[in-house]
């Protein structure tokens, strides 16, 4: 079942469209549900098939967008470190992001909230701050064009980006002008010299250009003339290099994360905040990022700060933890419907994004929102249980530790499916068994605590014991 909400006249639009094979998302007003696999009455078969496609891909556009945060690379293992990252590391990182149905988005995509990905994949960003050398390293050909040095960042993304199409193909760079992907003890080609050629490459295919300051200095601890300089001087610098939607200049990311502090700071505090002048030109910034801090919210989320965006150390002890976060359902990822249009939002909502579904921000964001029921599939058909004894009846007993072992698990409130629905689980997440078994509705259930304290039941088909 698909519900929407917006204006009635385009809401009359969009069911049209539907009703004249366009396939859109929207549809018209809520159907009672019906037993899965039977289309709800008056509901067209475009509809049946949306609503099954959104819940075959776990479309939920509340979950958390990843920012990875990049810095120094290297060939030498020796040589890693906390934000020195291997190159073999690097494309260990990009093919787990592949193979995890992520597709790369723009920062400009992120903070305009235009996320246009394939249905069912998660949008990710990629950041690389100060412009180091090793991001970006250059060769110059007989004929005298330039192209990256595989032995560098940019050249293992566009070998990457070449072998898989369907990824995406961009990254935003923040860029210290000071530094400018320079380096003399490499060689010449790779000296200062060369930092417009290199900025102009990286333009030129498909990557953004944001402010890092001017000399990395830390602005928690600037003059307000001082965050003028290095802020604005910044943005004028980029200004001058960069047109069209690659310049993000007004783009900052903080240098070691310094961040001026609203009472000790105030006036750079409200700089930051509001905007300020430069040399005759008003700078007001549309978005700052912090060091770490883990995934962003979605830019649909109540929740989310254009002023203060997280990020994903890709420090591999830290980047191990959240891999394994987004894998084992802990956090919820962001999951396109595939139409940049529309906010998709699963009913009932997972129960840590609860706080953050405010339709009137959908709303104010000129977007459509789109709800709808996801499948009772899992809890199976009892046409397709055997009754009377569980094959696991003797495997779980009270106290022990479980797993959900599929995703969008319903947790109820009785052990019936007609309980209410207290939250819908992803695979692999952490439970405690509390009671049971029941035999209900044709199924065995058993009482479960999750990690957070709720307690309910689940159909014991799509639960295991936890690794020991």
């Amino acid at each position: 079942m698909i519900t929407t909400s917006r204006r009635p006249w385009i809401v009359f639009l969009i069911a049209a469209l539907i009703l004249a094979g366009m396939g859109s998302l929207a549809s018209a007003q809520s159907t009672p549900e019906m037993p899965p696999g039977a289309p709800p009455a008056g509901t067209s078969v475009s509809k049946v098939a949306e609503v099954a496609n959104l819940q075959k891909v776990h479309a939920d556009e509340l979950g958390v967008v990843p920012v990875m945060m990049y810095h120094a690379f290297t060939s030498d293992p020796s040589l890693a470190a906390e934000y020195v990252k291997t190159l073999d590391d690097f494309r260990s990182d990009l093919q787990w992001l592949y193979d995890h149905d992520f597709h790369v988005i723009s920062v400009r995509n992120l903070l305009e909230n235009r996320i246009d990905v394939p249905a069912g994949k998660h949008p990710v960003v990629l950041t690389f701050d100060d412009s180091l050398a090793s991001q970006f390293l250059i060769d110059k050909g007989p004929d005298g064009t330039y192209t990256p040095r595989p032995a560098s960042g940019v050249g293992v993304l566009e070998s990457f980006f070449a072998r898989h199409p369907d990824f995406g193909h961009t990254g935003f760079f923040a860029v210290v002008p000071n530094y400018c992907f320079s380096d003399s003890e490499i060689d010449e080609i790779n000296a200062y010299a060369t930092c417009d050629v290199k900025i102009a490459w990286l333009v030129a295919h498909g990557y953004e250009i944001g402010n890092h300051t001017l000399t990395h200095t830390d602005l928690g601890k600037s003059t307000p003339d001082q965050f003028a300089e290095e802020v604005g001087g910044t943005a004028q610098w980029i200004d001058e290099r960069v047109t069209g939607p690659a310049n993000m200049s007004r783009t900052l990311v903080l240098p070691y994360g310094g961040r001026p502090d609203p009472k000790s700071n105030q006036d750079v505090f409200v700089m930051l905040r509001d905007g300020f002048w430069y040399q005759g030109q008003q700078i007001i910034l549309n978005g700052v990022f912090d060091v770490g801090g883990g995934p962003a919210y979605s830019p649909s989320s109540s929740a989310w700060k254009a002023a203060n965006l997280p990020r994903v150390n890709a420090d591999p002890s830290v980047l191990d933890y959240w891999f394994t976060q987004f894998t084992n359902g802990d956090v919820i990822l962001y999951t396109s419907d595939g139409n940049p249009d529309t906010v998709t939002v699963p009913n009932p909502i997972p129960d840590f994004l609860e706080n953050e579904f405010d339709p009137q921000v959908i709303a104010d964001s000129g977007k459509q929102l789109v709800r709808y029921d996801t499948a009772d599939v899992r809890e199976p058909s009892a046409s397709t249980t055997t009754g009377g004894a569980s094959p696991n009846a003797d495997a779980f007993v009270v106290g022990a530790a479980v797993i959900t072992t599929d995703d969008g698990v319903r947790l109820r409130s009785d052990p019936s499916t007609e309980g209410d629905i207290l939250a819908t689980l992803g695979q692999n997440k952490n439970l405690t068994i509390k009671g049971g078994p029941v035999e209900a509705d044709g199924f065995t259930w058993w009482q479960v605590t999750t990690h957070r304290g709720t307690t309910g039941w689940i159909v014991e088909d799509f639960l295991a014991n936890a690794p020991s």
